[in-house]
């Protein structure tokens, strides 16, 4: 027998395997994720870290071609974009991770692929909710920094972090949004706009970074504060 037909018949039966494991109804989807966490529990208490960076990533995958899959859902991808350039429209799932990034093996504490058809899906807000409660959970005693892109910057999501006494950062994803700062030399409140404090404030930290996206690379400046 040809030496790649055996190796061919090795990868398909052990696929099999797999494929008859995902499909036993005795083995939970909850069962998965839960070993998955606790490996990521593993891993923290190895490397002894006290203080965990956790990426929040709502993604999108794609499914063009698929019609009668189970729960498939329509999805907003940018990545590749259409003829115009432009996000579309697709079939495909929405889904959520929150990994520990931080550490030199990084560390899941929340997955979910998910379907907006299915009776348990509330909105990608509750999925966020649920993986910052979720690493919370985990890591009772750790302190916590979530990171995430502008899907971030909403106030329902800074409340959660507070709820779970978590620091984050957030990409603005809304200028216009009117704040109140705390005024030191007047020992007063006072009201003004994130687009108004951009301007003004020091900046911590400024830093070039390659972006690739849709076959493409960008170079862009990032400032934090």
């Amino acid at each position: 027998m040809w030496a790649g037909s055996e190796q061919s018949s090795r990868a398909w039966a052990q696929a099999k395997r797999g494929y008859r494991l995902l499909r036993n109804p005795r083995v939970s989807v909850w069962q998965w994720t839960k070993s998955l966490y606790r490996l990521a529990q593993h891993t923290v208490e190895e490397e002894g870290a006290e203080a965990l960076v956790v990426a929040i990533d709502p993604v999108q995958f794609g499914k063009p071609y698929a019609r009668r899959v189970e729960g498939v859902s329509k999805v907003y991808k940018s990545t590749p974009p259409d003829r115009k350039g432009q996000a579309r429209l697709t079939w495909g799932y929405p889904a959520i991770t929150a990994t520990v990034v931080n550490l030199s093996r990084p560390a899941t504490t929340y997955a979910h692929w998910f379907s907006d058809h299915a009776e348990t899906f509330l909105s990608q807000n509750r999925e966020i909710q649920r993986a910052v409660r979720m690493t919370r959970a985990l890591f009772p005693d750790k302190s916590l920094c979530f990171v995430l892109d502008a899907v971030g910057d909403d106030r329902k999501f800074f409340g959660w972090g507070e709820a779970e006494n978590a620091t984050f950062i957030v990409r603005v994803g809304h200028p216009e949004r009117r704040v109140e700062v705390w005024n030191e030399r007047l020992k007063r409140w006072e009201a003004t706009t994130i687009q108004e404090l951009m301007e003004v404030v020091l900046w911590q930290g400024t830093f070039q970074v390659e972006v690739h996206r849709g076959g493409k690379t960008w170079l862009k400046r990032v400032r934090l504060g």
